[in-house]
């Protein structure tokens, strides 16, 4: 990712936390999308069990990036707790394609990013629309 492309995710993501009310736990993640040559292995560690078998129902080809697409969605949601991935539950759905959802206490938002990476907002409770915009 250019430094500008990149510039203009971080700035979405920080626009959207800013937008939202102080008294709403919101936190975001980035992540790039690449191979991951042991998520069968990962997943059952990180994630909720259907989502596992969610995960592996998908074809082959796709479940790099949705996989990644998860661990983006679930990096924020334990940022917005405090936990760890590792040592917190996993109350959130997987779904995909990426798409707005509130599930557990949580709305999930999918930001814009480049065909290269996923970048995901997390608020506790049902967040209010935002629109983000930029040159």
């Amino acid at each position: 990712m250019a430094p500008t492309q990149l510039s203009l995710v971080e700035l979405s993501l920080k626009l959207a936390r800013r937008e939202l009310s102080s008294s709403e736990l919101t936190r975001a993640h980035l992540e790039r999308i690449r191979r991951v040559p042991r998520q069968a292995r990962i997943a059952p560690r990180v994630l909720a069990p259907d989502s596992v078998l969610a995960l592996a129902a998908l074809p082959a080809q796709e479940r790099d990036d949705a996989f990644i697409w998860t661990w983006t969605q679930r990096e924020a949601y334990v940022k917005a707790i405090g936990g760890g991935v590792l040592r917190s539950h996993d109350p959130l759905p997987f779904l995909w394609p990426p798409r707005l959802h509130e599930a557990a206490g949580w709305t999930v938002v999918p930001l814009a990013a480049d065909a290269r990476h996923h970048a995901c907002l997390v608020v506790e409770g049902t967040a209010r629309p935002v629109l983000l915009e930029y040159d």
